[in-house]
C-alpha cells in the first residue's frame, strides 16, 4: 500500500516529465497579418515550441490562439488556430494536420460585419524543421534556440501559457514600402 506522500510524489514527477518534453520540441511560428480597408496594419508574431499554447491580442481587440502538437509518428502535427471577436466569441476555428517539415500551411479569415472590413491571414512555419530531410539533419542542428552543446534555451517566460509581443505595426518592407 502506498503511502499519501508516495502518491503526491509520483504525481509530481510525472507533472514534471510530461511538461519537460515540450521543452525538447523544435520552434513554431504562427505570423499574423492583419489588413483593415485593404491596408495592412500589424503584423505581430507568436513563437513557441510544438505543444506550446500561444495566445496574442490584436489592436482591433481581436485575440488569436494558436497550438501546433508535437509530431506524431508520421512527422505530421495538428495545427489549431481559433479567433476570438473583441467580445470574446468564437468567430472561426481552424484545425489542419500538418507535416511541418514539408509545408508552411496559411489560413485566411474575413472578419464578417466589421467596419473598415478587416483580413486575417496567418501562416505557420516551422524553420528547423523545414531545414532538415526526413529528420536528417536533427532539428536541433537548425533550430535558433539551441545551444552550443545542444541544450535548449527558454526563457523564463516559457514556463506556461505563451503570450506574443504586443501588436506592432508591419515593417516598411511588408507594407511594399
Amino acid at each position: 500500500m502506498r503511502s499519501r506522500a508516495g502518491v503526491v510524489v509520483l504525481a509530481m514527477c510525472a507533472g514534471v516529465s510530461g511538461g519537460a518534453r515540450a521543452y525538447d520540441q523544435p520552434e513554431v511560428k504562427f505570423s499574423v497579418k492583419v489588413a483593415a480597408a485593404g491596408e495592412l496594419v500589424e503584423c505581430p508574431m507568436m513563437v513557441g515550441s510544438l505543444g506550446d499554447s500561444l495566445e496574442t491580442s490584436l489592436s482591433n481587440r481581436m485575440r488569436l490562439t494558436a497550438n501546433a502538437t508535437p509530431l506524431n509518428e508520421e512527422g505530421r502535427s495538428a495545427v489549431q488556430l481559433k479567433i476570438f471577436s473583441p467580445s470574446g466569441k468564437l468567430l472561426r476555428r481552424f484545425d489542419y494536420a500538418a507535416k511541418l517539415a514539408q509545408q508552411k500551411p496559411s489560413f485566411e479569415y474575413t472578419v464578417p460585419e466589421m467596419t473598415p472590413k478587416t483580413k486575417l491571414v496567418v501562416l505557420v512555419e516551422s524553420p528547423s524543421l523545414l531545414a532538415t530531410t526526413r529528420n536528417h539533419p536533427s532539428w536541433r542542428e537548425f533550430d535558433t534556440r539551441m545551444k552550443p552543446n545542444n541544450t535548449l534555451e527558454r526563457t523564463e517566460a516559457q514556463g506556461g501559457p505563451r503570450f506574443a509581443a504586443a501588436p506592432t505595426p508591419c515593417p516598411a518592407a511588408q507594407l511594399g514600402r
